[in-house]
């Protein structure tokens, strides 16, 4: 049983681990969720699959709690959008959260 996201159609981009070959997979789902957690709680507890973030599901790998159905297919690479409100120059903590994350995302090897 396919658990979707709410952004996740009937049609899905897969890829293999090194991004080259693209293919659309159409699946039917059993479940749609509105949050990456409330998937991941669903899939930690058997009640289908999904297609998850490699950050969100890394501890539960290492665990053994969850595993990989199709080790040698990803999704798609998704980018990360840093949004403030200010139209000038941002203030300095902002900039430096945004070095924090940058960096500590870069070092976890994902």
């Amino acid at each position: 049983k396919f658990i979707a996201t709410a952004w996740q159609h009937d049609e899905l981009q897969l890829f293999d681990n090194a991004l080259n070959n693209k293919h659309l997979v159409k699946v039917t789902h059993s479940t749609k969720v509105n949050t990456l957690v409330t998937a991941l709680e669903l899939v930690v507890n058997d009640m289908g699959i999904a297609l998850l973030p490699e950050f969100l599901v890394q501890p539960h790998l290492a665990e053994g709690s969850i595993e990989r159905v199709i080790p040698d297919t990803r999704g798609r690479a998704w980018h990360f959008y840093f949004l403030h409100k200010y139209q000038g120059e941002k203030p300095i903590h902002l900039t430096r959260f945004y070095e924090l994350f940058r960096y500590y995302f870069a070092k976890s090897n994902i």
